[in-house]
């Protein structure tokens, strides 16, 4: 099974991986976080041991990438990080943090083609669940210790009006690709374990089908 759960910088989908994660595999599922910063990892990915930089300089040199170069050098990453589903069991829950749509979403706002985009993400596997964390770019920001630059449309100027000017086009394409694709909406700007509960409850909704032991909600 694979859920994605998608949404800007900021509006707590690690957090909530993390919650979820633990809660999962309380629950006695198989539960994998699929992480593309994996592939500076080569005990996992042993086809990436060319890589050595340290994880915060492999950021700054992905930022600093031309567009388009940009693009597929992160979905290379999501790609090899993917091909770890084909080792484990089938019954094993993966969990996707931001798959291809938030990356998608960044380098179209950043000026790659939405066709060109769109051909490419084509080709990786349809999640099972695609939730969307949703959130005001505004509460994303006072929830905000530090800034990345990528995160601020590379606009190191003024951080916080860089990330809020660069998170609201990205919301914008997530809004419409939510209802294009039917994804699920959580919201949120509500308390940790509110979204967390929203979450569960998503997921309970496809265990008779996809989970063993079926999942319930307390």
């Amino acid at each position: 099974m694979l859920i994605a759960i998608v949404g800007t910088d900021g509006a707590g989908k690690s957090t909530q991986i993390e919650i979820l994660k633990h809660s999962l595999t309380r629950l006695g599922l198989n539960t994998v976080v699929l992480d593309k910063w994996d592939a500076l990892d080569c005990e996992k990915i042993h086809e990436c041991r060319f890589i050595s930089t340290p994880l915060r300089d492999f950021k700054n040199c992905v930022t600093e990438m031309d567009n388009r170069s940009r693009a597929l050098f992160i979905f290379w990453l999501l790609g090899v990080t993917l091909k770890t589903r084909d080792t484990e069991s089938g019954g094993t829950v993966h969990i996707s943090d931001g798959y291809w749509m938030k990356h998608a979403a960044s380098e179209i706002v950043y000026g790659a083609d939405n066709d060109w985009i769109m051909n490419i993400v084509s080709d990786f596997p349809t999640p099972d669940l695609t939730l969307y964390i949703d959130i005001d770019p505004h509460v994303a920001l006072a929830r905000k210790k530090d800034f990345t630059s990528y995160e601020c449309g590379k606009d190191n100027t003024n951080a916080k009006l860089s990330f809020l000017n660069h998170q609201f086009k990205i919301k914008k394409i997530l809004n419409t690709w939510c209802t294009d694709y039917k994804w699920t909406r959580i919201d949120a700007g509500k308390e940790v374990f509110e979204v967390q509960e929203a979450i569960m409850n998503e997921i309970s909704s496809l265990a008779p089908r996809h989970l063993v032991p079926q999942i319930t909600v307390s």
